[in-house]
């Protein structure tokens, strides 16, 4: 899938005027489940299904708020861009799996956050990094974001990093 048709996807889901991952959630009809997956490195930190036509996601009690919404942001993008697959998790193996999970990322930075942020920051003269700092996210969607804006036309920095599709298969557990 491409940029511009996930920008697309994106944009009708900004029509409904939610930003709160959560009440999206509802709103779609979405089931949201929470489960204690654990803390450790290698510990789920979200997953997608759909059984019988309910879309349904689980999120990982023991994340941080603000690690559930990121990942809350990516299982919804599967939700809205693979509706032929019906199962999502981190431990995906394989190209089109990296493809579905970067496709998924990509989903999520364009809901996280809008090209005026990070324009706005870029011309304090801001990193980056340091950016996605104050916006209380990771370094990596901050990435899949500038991808976004360098296909549209919009970014004019290029990102210091390359994210991989399933970043936050390794995302610590941390306060973001």
């Amino acid at each position: 899938m491409t940029c511009r048709n996930i920008r697309k996807k994106a944009n009708e889901i900004k029509k409904y005027g939610i930003n709160d991952p959560f009440l999206l959630c509802r709103f779609l009809r979405i089931v949201l489940n929470y489960h204690n997956f654990g803390s450790g490195s290698g510990a789920i930190k979200g997953l997608y299904t759909r059984i019988a036509g309910v879309d349904l996601i689980t999120l990982n009690a023991d994340l941080p708020y603000s690690l559930q919404k990121v990942v809350l942001w990516h299982e919804i993008g599967h939700s809205v861009l693979h509706t032929r697959k019906t199962s999502f998790a981190e431990l995906s193996l394989g190209s089109e799996a990296d493809q579905y999970e970067t496709e998924a990322n990509l989903f999520a930075a364009e809901m996280m956050i809008e090209n005026g942020d990070i324009l706005a920051l870029l011309d304090g003269r801001k990193t980056v990094n340091e950016i996605a700092g104050e916006l209380f996210l990771p370094a990596e969607i901050m990435d899949f974001k500038l991808r976004m804006m360098k296909d549209e036309g919009i970014a004019f920095v290029d990102p210091p990093m390359t994210a991989k599709g399933n970043f936050l298969k390794d995302t610590a557990f941390r306060r973001i």
